[in-house]
């Protein structure tokens, strides 16, 4: 009896999660167009991006976020002193914001600007050469 409950725990249980687990809410790797490489500063706002959960609200290149803006374009509709200060604490730019503070160091927002700076230059990297889209 203790073989079958163990042998249900080890597979059937995994395996449930795994089917009724929503295809959004699996881990989603950003694909770097090639010959588009990133600066190391770069590299790190691409890790902090995923790291600090922001893959989870807003879509970049085509990945699926949840309920966040779309951030393919955000450095060209945004100063970065505005990106800057949205970072630091989003309610004291907007008390009705979403987002929560992430607490983030000053070189963690830095690096995540570089790396929205490098999403935008791709987008527009991308449009250029396929203006149908």
């Amino acid at each position: 009896m203790l073989r079958i409950i163990l042998l249900f725990t080890a597979v059937f249980i995994p395996m449930g999660i795994f089917i009724f687990m929503k295809s959004d809410q699996m881990e989603r790797k950003l694909v770097i167009p090639p010959g588009i490489e990133l600066t190391d500063s770069e590299r790190t706002g691409e890790i902090l991006f995923a790291k600090k959960g922001c893959n989870v609200c807003h879509s970049i290149l085509g990945t699926k976020g949840g309920s966040g803006p779309i951030l393919d374009t955000v450095t060209a509709n945004k100063s970065e002193e505005d990106l800057q200060k949205w970072l630091e604490n989003p309610k004291l730019v907007n008390k009705a914001a979403r987002m929560p503070n992430l607490k983030l160091e000053p070189e963690e927002i830095a690096s995540l600007i570089s790396f929205l700076k490098w999403v935008n230059m791709v987008n527009e990297t991308v449009d250029a050469k396929d203006p149908q889209s």
